[in-house]
């Protein structure tokens, strides 16, 4: 099986450090449920080129996500695996639901802003943030939009009022003063 560094792969998460002294190690999941990050397969590393990353163990400790590398069985080999991202191809994702979105869906998109009857660019989308309560956009102000100002705007169906992924942008309503 062979993968290759590309547009198609998503960062789901990093080997941080060793843990213990049996090849484990702490992994920083970037999915919405820490133990997500598991239930993908092939998870690869970007390590010299993407490698495949073999886990024959996991579980949830503290609070965190900890996993045992196949064929490692001491701190010291852990070690080399850590500092890596774990990646995945973008096409062994589940089908998101109708409007609803993966982050990486929504990076990059332009926000074509309709406010008080004014029809305005705000920018791109450069990250998004989780609050908890909901999602929140990033927005980089660029050389094609009204000003330089980076704004945040809740990924809310009181301001977010259609997303084109087809066509690059999302739709808002948003005080552009704000």
């Amino acid at each position: 099986m062979k993968c290759v560094l590309s547009e198609n792969n998503l960062v789901l998460g990093r080997l941080l450090c060793p843990y213990g002294v049996h090849g484990w190690v702490k992994i920083r999941s970037y999915t919405e449920k820490i133990e997500g990050l598991m239930s993908y397969q092939p998870l690869w590393i970007d390590k010299d080129g993407l490698k495949p990353l073999y886990l024959d163990d996991w579980q949830l400790h503290s609070g965190g996500l900890i996993a045992h590398i196949e064929g490692v069985y001491d701190r010291d080999r852990a070690k080399v695996w850590c500092g890596y991202n774990i990646l995945v191809e973008k096409d062994v994702l589940p089908r998101a639901n109708v409007n609803e979105y993966y982050w990486h869906e929504l990076i990059g998109l332009r926000i074509r802003n309709f406010f008080a009857g004014e029809e305005d660019d705000l920018g791109v989308v450069s990250s998004l943030l989780a609050t908890g309560s909901n999602d929140v956009l990033l927005v980089s102000g660029d050389k094609f939009s009204i000003d330089s100002r980076e704004r945040l705007i809740p990924f809310i169906g009181d301001y977010v009022q259609k997303v084109s992924r087809t066509h690059g942008y999302i739709q808002v309503s948003w005080d552009p003063d704000f």
